[in-house]
């Protein structure tokens, strides 16, 4: 996953952002409950939530995950003082490293695509020789998809 950081004016990364297109607010929580050492202490509630929605520490640190003003495409993570801590790469390393369903998503998408644009080509060519028959007054037979003209 893409993670962009947040440096503070001092210049140390305190805090993270990544994108929530396809992370829910409760993936994000199994993401942190992945961490070794990670306590959740708070957990998104459906419809319910604030913007921060996963409150969690590690060893003495303590960090949030929230949507700013409850609907951004994007979350942030970050210590709950502001300050750096030693454990965000830790937290910042689980979600650079989660796997999302999108690139195999992208991939069947392409498939679904490719096999759609085949069977309406496969429609489409079939309809401009009936029409083409028809046109030229002849008798198109669907069963066999030919056209015949009957002499005069």
């Amino acid at each position: 996953m893409r993670v962009r950081d947040l440096p503070s004016a001092e210049g140390k990364t305190n805090a993270f952002e990544v994108n929530n297109l396809l992370l829910t607010r409760s993936r994000a929580c199994k993401i942190v409950e992945a961490i070794p050492g990670a306590s959740i202490m708070k957990r998104s509630r459906l419809f319910r939530d604030t913007d921060e929605f996963c409150i969690f520490t590690i060893g003495p640190d303590k960090f949030a995950i929230e949507e700013p003003y409850g609907d951004n495409s994007r979350y942030w993570i970050g210590a709950k003082d502001g300050k750096s801590t030693q454990s965000l790469p830790l937290v910042r390393r689980a979600f650079e490293e989660h796997k999302s369903w999108l690139p195999p998503l992208r991939t069947l998408s392409a498939a679904v695509a490719v096999l759609l644009a085949a069977l309406l080509y496969s429609k489409a060519s079939q309809f401009i020789e009936q029409d083409k028959c028809l046109d030229s007054g002849g008798r198109w037979e669907a069963k066999s998809n030919t056209c015949s003209h009957i002499a005069q």
